[in-house]
């Protein structure tokens, strides 16, 4: 027994490891490489969320290259780079392996770079490694900056585009962002009993409250009757399943069996989540 649970830990271990690892919130700012018109601008988001962009100044136009993203995903901590055309406009994933006075972030099947470290010298300098895990590094310094200077991104076709806007909501290029669509159906309990089954809708509309003050679920309504047995629609604010049957399996009616559920990768308009802010506004009897 006491090898059972030695082996048990060691299994765990490294999933606890990365729970715990810091996020680099110091990031956040404008930085510029030394002796270079080379910036990197970084917003927090939240605690798990940085997301910017870095950008180089010629002939005193402000070039965008690419979009970068920091974002903690159920254990792991993720560092994406969206590269302006390059890969099909697809995100690079590196995962954080390590944080201590150096942030490591790794993606091994990368052909270039592999690795990706930020390592806080003190509150105004940091020192970045760009390289692979043999001797093909390029190491440099940044500073801090207060540079203002609005970004003149050639990319952008939008002559309302609001950056910052942009960021709070999670936006890509597109102004859309990933989603979970769920489907409610009917499900396979059919006890009759009237009370348990009153109680177990009264938790399913309780849970959606909750999950509306959590400002993760963003769409709600039902289905008029069908003979696919489909009877209500949600959009959840995450962007994995794991975590979306994590918000549902709370639910007292889908927990009792009274409603199932199918779930879909969604894509859609970033501005969805401020529809909370109006509905709360507009209905006089709560539904």
């Amino acid at each position: 027994m006491k090898n059972f649970c030695f082996y048990l830990f060691l299994f765990f271990l490294p999933q606890l490891f990365i729970s715990q690892l810091k996020f680099p919130e110091f990031l956040q700012g404008t930085w510029q490489v030394e002796n270079k018109e080379q910036f990197e601008h970084w917003d927090i988001l939240n605690q798990t969320h940085l997301k910017g962009y870095s950008y180089h100044n010629t002939n005193s136009e402000i070039i965008v290259e690419e979009y970068i993203e920091i974002k903690k995903i159920n254990t792991k901590i993720i560092y994406t780079a969206h590269v302006i055309n390059q890969n099909s406009g697809k995100g690079v994933n590196f995962t954080l392996i390590k944080a201590d006075s150096s942030f490591v972030f790794e993606n091994k099947q990368h052909y270039f770079p592999k690795k990706l470290i930020y390592k806080k010298i003190n509150a105004n300098k940091i020192q970045v490694t760009v390289g692979d895990n043999k001797n093909n590094r390029v190491t440099y310094f940044m500073n801090k900056t207060n540079n203002t200077n609005t970004v003149n991104d050639t990319s952008i076709k939008n002559k309302n585009y609001n950056a910052q806007l942009a960021n709070t909501l999670g936006a890509d290029n597109y102004g859309m962002k990933n989603y979970i669509l769920v489907l409610l159906k009917t499900g396979e309990n059919i006890n009759p009993n009237e009370d348990f089954k009153n109680k177990s809708y009264e938790g399913h509309f309780k849970n959606i409250d909750k999950l509306l003050n959590d400002k993760k679920l963003i769409i709600v309504g039902p289905i008029n009757k069908n003979e696919n047995n489909y009877r209500g629609l949600f959009i959840l604010d995450v962007d994995n399943f794991t975590i979306a049957e994590q918000l549902l399996n709370d639910d007292s009616a889908i927990k009792n069996g009274y409603l199932s559920y199918e779930l879909y990768n969604w894509y859609g308009s970033a501005a969805l989540p401020g529809n909370l802010e109006i509905s709360d506004k507009i209905w006089k009897i709560k539904p």
